[in-house]
């Protein structure tokens, strides 16, 4: 696969930024280059432990609490590589934006992720930012790479073409009968997402796409970005890492 690292990762710089503890936590910045020449600038949470995860941030939401989730897990021993390919090509933060991410993109974040060292890689996205990459996995999925992906983590994925009436079916984008990463879903109850479970997890298996399911009671789609959240949301945030490393166990337990 060496010729597809086309001057990939560079580290560029090391930062540090307070935690939501006020302890301080040490980043390194990463730059990739991406094919249409867009200099990705990611965020790298180091850790020594032997999980890496290329995490897509929401799109919605407060920033600053997705990073300080994102510290908690870190300091469960999970490395975290936290992408940002919407303000780097300057586009706004909609739903309509992410199409605008290639499957090539995210193909070319996820060779960088593999070959840096032995880690296992996950990637993770959330909402209709489960759509690129899928893609992206799809993609890396097909070129016969020694190393390829752990699994993928969706966060109440949004994967239809279009939302569906209420009681109605609604149709499924492509993209997941061509997936071959094991799949893990986790989706809070308290979202119209959750009545349409059972069909997707159906979807997915008669593409013969490995895949589990896990539901969280009580919470919202994006819990942990929430204006104002509820009390179970809190505390869903709190222990949310140690919920992401069984989630990650079980993702390798899927695994070939």
């Amino acid at each position: 696969m060496g010729h597809r690292f086309l001057s990939i990762v560079l580290i560029v710089l090391s930062t540090r930024w307070a935690d939501v503890a006020g302890t301080g936590v040490t980043t390194e910045s990463l730059n990739i280059t991406l094919p249409d020449e867009t200099e990705l600038r990611i965020t790298v949470f180091p850790a020594n432990g032997p999980r890496r995860v290329v995490w897509f941030p929401s799109v919605f939401g407060r920033a600053e609490a997705e990073r300080a989730l994102l510290t908690r897990i870190n300091r469960a021993g999970i490395e975290v590589w936290l992408t940002d390919i919407l303000t780097d090509r300057f586009l706004p933060r909609v739903n309509s934006s992410l199409e605008r991410i290639t499957a090539s993109d995210t193909e070319t974040i996820l060779l960088s992720a593999l070959a840096r060292d032995d880690k296992r890689v996950f990637l993770v996205g959330m909402g209709r930012g489960a759509v690129p990459i899928l893609r992206g996995a799809a993609a890396l999925s097909t070129r016969g790479y020694t190393r390829t992906l752990q699994g993928v983590v969706l966060l109440w994925p949004s994967l239809y073409v279009t939302t569906p009436a209420p009681g109605q079916d609604g149709e499924y984008l492509p993209i997941i009968s061509r997936v071959r990463t094991p799949l893990l879903i986790y989706q809070p109850e308290l979202s119209i997402r959750h009545w349409y479970l059972d069909r997707l997890q159906s979807e997915l298996a008669s593409a013969q796409v490995p895949v589990l399911v896990e539901s969280a009671a009580g919470v919202r789609d994006g819990f942990f970005t929430r204006q104002e959240p509820l009390d179970a949301e809190v505390r869903l945030s709190e222990t949310f890492p140690a919920v992401f490393e069984l989630l990650l166990e079980r993702l390798e337990e899927l695994a070939p």
